[in-house]
């Protein structure tokens, strides 16, 4: 389903498509987690999360249209920095060590050093070194990717959410909109601005 408008080709070989989907699913549960505290406090609505609304598909598929497809390449990096994490070895990569296996503490550990390493170059571990100019970029990938799904229309396309953009259609309103009470694109607001703008250039 993934490839709807991508080709089998644009994904690495040799990573296995469940394991891009299982790391994503992790990686998003730690970052937009379900939350029963809140629910018992502000509602039943307040307690969905990430995976709720289909965020980790949108981060497949978002990771895959950069300027070249990165969804395996990410996998590869989340495994490596929580077996930095868990080992503290810099050895060579070690297959067995899965970001998605991790514990919740192991996963948000794993990303702080992202950041570390990102900020400090000079810190970053010869294991990651092939890496280290796209360090920063993976993690802001990582941290913006999530929130932009979870807050955008995505999840109110329901079964057209796969499909070209061209050809998707909202059919609810996200959930998440509904935690923000959010009201929703707004009709015309391009015309409105470009009235604005208009009228700005007579006065």
């Amino acid at each position: 389903m993934y490839w709807t408008f991508y080709d089998q080709n644009q994904m690495i070989d040799d990573k296995n498509l469940d394991t891009v989907i299982m790391t994503m699913q992790a990686l998003v549960d730690v970052i937009i987690p379900r939350s029963p505290e809140l629910a018992r406090e502000f509602g039943i609505i307040q307690y969905y999360g990430g995976l709720d609304e289909y965020v980790d598909e949108y981060m497949v598929l978002t990771l895959q249209n950069q300027y070249f497809p990165l969804a395996a390449f990410v996998v590869d990096i989340l495994d490596t920095v929580a077996y930095l994490r868990e080992t503290e070895e810099d050895r060579d990569y070690q297959q067995s060590h899965r970001f998605f296996e991790a514990s919740e503490e192991l996963r948000l550990e794993a990303l702080g050093f992202i950041r570390e390493y990102a900020k400090e170059s000079e810190n970053i571990p010869p294991i990651l070194a092939d890496s280290a100019d796209m360090l920063m970029n993976i993690y802001s990938m990582l941290i913006r990717f999530p929130m932009m799904g979870f807050y955008s229309e995505w999840s109110g396309y329901g079964s057209t959410r796969l499909y070209p953009p061209s050809e998707r259609v909202l059919q609810y309103r996200p959930v998440s909109w509904e935690q923000i009470d959010y009201p929703g694109p707004s009709n015309g607001y391009h015309a409105l601005r470009s009235s604005e703008s208009i009228y700005f250039n007579i006065e």
